[in-house]
């Protein structure tokens, strides 16, 4: 009895980031594992110019993962901040999942009808069979819809401070995954089996994920008028999260399409393996930040302005401090690191691995300051942002590929990064931090006097 009451005290200890951040340490290097071995057995599996083509299925069809319209995060936003009661979950969760089924198969049709135009535009160019590109978009297509609906379970977790159990059931799918990378490619060596491989990992996890909301809280689909109101809000929220998702895949899925069109699959084959390495270093920040923007809702609910000045310093702390090192690794060993994990020489310039090493600091830097806007509800703000530059970076990006390749490609990205959200989002961070210290102050002051008397500012959280 006294062990389980010491896993229960860890489990809830720090508003479950402890608990999601161990799960998550786990969740990320296996995920890591399965990245570092897809990448260089789909390389040298496929060829240059098919894996070329299958990292360009990747930037097309990963818009899909919008298609819940981050109805996923407005619903854990909403239990997190207590807009929700316990008993009104089941409720909130039906109209939640059929929500977005419904926005997800609109999304799904809308990306098959742009994949469609796609291959009989540019497929002739990526020098493949057109039914070759649609099998294994179409794959990625259904297998990814399934994905995005089940992914709405995850707001019951991330609203109630569990996202440790989210952790785990990846844990499942990332050893789904290895096992298919191990031995489909000897039955069937595609890009549909690549495909089939990673998307099905994530779609495991999904399935025994909601498969636990189930068992734990239950759904209900009744009452849907009654809900109607709420569900509007938080749609409204959710399209705020949705245009965070989408500056994110600008930022790095539509740059790989971008090279890939305008000078073909094989020049995009560096660009693309960084950006997998990029996501793989950013998942071990995610293990800190992930939890703590709804840790900081509850707290704000629950006026503990003390945890959250004490968690933001330890976040930032940590964030920073991976990043510089990250870079440092990537400026100077950039090269050695991309032919350890795949056997590929670079082709691109010395200068080309030292940006990557810059933009991931730059990224982290941003990453952790929108985390933290989020958490003090600040997500349309963050998504206006991120959306302005999401486009820079395309319009940046794409002039410079025209004389600098893929090297002028991640330079715009360092140059829009610069210009607009490595400044502006702490700047905003501290200001709202303070604006939630000032009305937490007045409301204690109003609360335990009538009468008029002097107020003295607080000190920001982030102070």
């Amino acid at each position: 009895m006294l062990e389980v009451n010491r896993l229960r005290k860890f489990l809830s200890d720090g508003r479950g980031v402890t608990a999601s951040t161990g799960t998550a340490l786990l969740a990320r290097l296996a995920a890591a594992a399965t990245t570092i071995l897809a990448m260089p057995v789909a390389l040298h599996s496929l060829g240059e110019r098919r894996f070329g083509t299958f990292l360009l299925l990747f930037g097309v069809i990963n818009w899909l993962a919008l298609g819940n319209f981050g109805v996923h995060s407005a619903l854990g936003r909403a239990i997190a901040a207590k807009e929700i009661g316990k008993e009104d979950v089941p409720e909130m969760l039906g109209s939640a999942v059929l929500y977005a089924a419904a926005t997800s198969a609109v999304t799904a049709v809308a990306v098959a009808w742009a994949l469609v135009a796609w291959v009989r535009t540019a497929g002739a160019r990526q020098g493949l069979p057109a039914h070759e590109l649609l099998v294994a978009g179409f794959c990625m297509l259904v297998l990814s819809f399934f994905q995005v609906a089940l992914q709405t379970f995850e707001g019951v977790q991330i609203g109630n401070l569990e996202i440790y159990r989210a952790n785990l059931t990846r844990l499942a799918g990332s050893a789904f995954t290895f096992l298919c990378l191990l031995l489909l490619p000897r039955v069937w060596n595609s890009i549909a089996v690549f495909v089939l491989a990673l998307n099905g990992g994530v779609l495991l996890g999904s399935l025994l994920n909601a498969g636990m909301v189930l068992k734990r809280v239950g759904i209900r689909f009744s009452c849907l008028r009654r809900n109607a109101d709420r569900m509007q809000r938080m749609a409204i929220s959710g399209l705020a999260f949705l245009a965070i998702g989408a500056a994110s895949l600008l930022q790095t899925h539509v740059p790989v399409l971008i090279l890939a069109t305008m000078r073909g699959p094989a020049e995009a084959v560096d660009f693309g393996l960084f950006i997998r390495l990029l996501f793989v270093l950013m998942s071990a920040l995610a293990m800190v930040t992930t939890p703590l923007w709804p840790a900081i809702m509850r707290a704000r609910a629950e006026s503990d302005y003390e945890w959250i000045r004490k968690s933001v310093r330890l976040a930032g702390a940590l964030v920073v401090g991976t990043g510089i090192c990250a870079m440092m690794g990537l400026v100077f060993f950039g090269r050695k690191v991309l032919w350890l994990w795949t056997g590929r020489v670079l082709q691109e310039p010395p200068l080309f691995a030292a940006l990557f090493g810059v933009y991931f600091l730059q990224m982290a830097w941003s990453h952790y300051w929108a985390i933290v806007l989020i958490g003090f509800g600040r997500e349309r703000l963050v998504a206006s942002l991120l959306g302005v530059e999401g486009i820079l970076i395309l319009v940046a990006g794409a002039l410079l590929t025209r004389s600098l390749g893929p090297t002028g490609m991640i330079l715009g990205a360092v140059i829009a990064l610069a210009a607009v959200s490595n400044w502006s989002l702490p700047l905003l961070a501290r200001r709202a931090a303070g604006e939630a210290s000032k009305s937490k102050l007045l409301s204690s002051s109003v609360s335990a006097t009538s009468e008029l008397c002097p107020i003295e500012v607080m000190s920001s959280p982030l102070a």
